[in-house]
């Protein structure tokens, strides 16, 4: 949510608090929100430092009056089960709930209301209420559905070793956290069940899905000091592979990749769905065609892992490997079939690409991981580029070497994916392009060669 502006309370408290959260500015995010209290709150805690607009009464009125606060239904089996607050008077936010809401700056910014382009300020969230203090025992009855749980602390909370203390099947394999500084307006973050320690942040939320009904169970030991905002570990988990999906080289969205002998290729309990989020989107695909965030399945050299991504924002991105935990047995290559390259998976992989107009550029066709014998693979590193000078301003040589003799193409996209420039190489084993880009746009554009068998892509900067 932001950064506390008390320290963690241990002891019991008698009478009311009031406790702080403050905000960074720069642009309109959607946070998750829980409350540290015993009390119902409701809108009227928010609206005065924020903006809260829908139809009911004591609302901010728009030309519309779209709702800006939803609650979520917990007995509902769909993760759509968001519920606009009907009027600043609703009590639906009630103790251990977490809710939804956008920040779009403070109550001096009127244009965010409107919808001018404007840059929110930075504002403080402050709250009132009786605190939860001692074990704080949370139910999640609803096998089967999503239940949006608020950090009942005000302090940062470790909710991971909480989680992991469950037995296993009961919890499921996952649970996830809202990073509002993903993406455009904030993104899902999955976290895998037994990886440890995650503190959330004072007045923060999380989701769960139950296999079964059961009980979070927090005591005061759980508070810590800071909250996490990666989760580090001393080695990754072993067969686990975690790709993350980077904006801005941000990361907007995760995946994870478990190679599990005793799962299957469709899905089942071993893996964990994907939930959506509004703008980007980056799962996989099980042999029966559901999304997601976690797949578990069975060592196949001949196996192909489907991707998925979706983007309403068209521009250059990252994939990169954030969890390398697969044996040195295992061969993994990233397939782009678009650009039709080939990269090999593995700890220090970043695979840069970019989503254009073109509908091929983005969706369930254009990525899958790959794992085949190796003699069936191109040989790593026997097609080499080399770009000078990046950054260039007129000129830009392309110093390239293929293991024989092949007719190359060297094509240039911009960060939309839209081809600026377009060279016939000849049938050649080596050569060294100059280019000119002098009359581009200055920004990021990517330089891909093609010899007919593989591809490879580099990043030049034109300044």
């Amino acid at each position: 949510m932001g950064t506390a502006r008390i320290p963690a309370i241990t002891g019991a408290i008698s009478g009311t608090v009031t406790t702080e959260a403050y905000i960074p500015g720069g642009r309109r995010a959607y946070r998750f929100l829980g409350h540290p209290f015993s009390t119902v709150l409701n809108m009227g805690s928010l609206i005065d430092n924020i903006y809260v607009t829908g139809a009911g009464a004591g609302f901010d009125a728009t030309g519309t009056n779209n709702p800006s606060a939803y609650w979520f239904d917990n007995t509902a089996t769909s993760p759509g089960a968001w519920t606009a607050f009907i009027s600043t008077a609703d009590a639906s936010w009630s103790q251990y709930r977490g809710i939804r809401a956008l920040v779009r700056g403070d109550r001096t910014q009127t244009g965010t209301l409107t919808g001018s382009a404007i840059s929110p300020n930075a504002v403080t969230l402050d709250v009132t209420g009786t605190l939860n203090t001692g074990a704080a025992n949370i139910s999640v009855p609803t096998a089967g559905a999503y239940h949006l749980v608020g950090n009942p602390y005000p302090s940062p909370t470790d909710i991971g070793t909480v989680i992991d203390a469950l037995t296993a099947p009961v919890i499921g394999t996952q649970y996830w956290v809202w990073d509002a500084n993903a993406s455009t307006k904030g993104a899902y973050i999955t976290k895998t069940v037994g990886s440890g320690a995650y503190s959330l942040s004072m007045n923060g939320a999380f989701f769960v899905k139950p296999v079964t009904g059961t009980t979070l169970a927090f005591t005061e030991a759980n508070k810590v000091a800071t909250a996490t905002t990666n989760l580090f570990r001393e080695q990754s988990p072993k067969g686990m592979l975690e790709l993350q999906l980077l904006y801005n080289n941000y990361p907007a969205d995760n995946l994870f990749v478990n190679l599990n002998e005793k799962a299957a290729t469709t899905n089942e309990a071993n893996d964990g769905e994907k939930l959506l989020n509004s703008d980007m989107n980056f799962y996989t695909l099980s042999a029966d065609n559901k999304m997601l965030s976690l797949d578990a399945r069975p060592l196949d050299k001949e196996d192909i892992i489907k991707l998925g991504l979706t983007t309403n924002v068209n521009t250059a991105y990252q994939i990169k490997v954030a969890n390398y935990g697969l044996s040195n047995d295992v061969e993994m290559y990233l397939k782009d079939k678009y650009t039709n390259t080939l990269t090999l998976v593995n700890a220090n992989m970043v695979y840069n690409f970019a989503v254009g107009t073109n509908a091929a550029s983005q969706g369930e066709a254009r990525f899958e991981l790959v794992m085949k014998q190796i003699a069936a693979l191109p040989v790593v590193g026997s097609f080499s580029v080399k770009l000078s000078p990046n950054p260039a301003t007129d000129m830009v040589k392309v110093a390239f070497s293929n293991e024989e003799k092949a007719s190359t193409t060297i094509t240039i996209t911009d960060a939309a994916g839209k081809t600026v420039r377009t060279v016939d190489a000849g049938n050649v084993q080596s050569a060294n392009i100059s280019i000119n880009v002098k009359g581009l746009a200055k920004g990021s554009y990517f330089v891909t060669l093609n010899n007919g068998k593989e591809s490879k892509t580099e990043k030049l900067q034109v300044q």
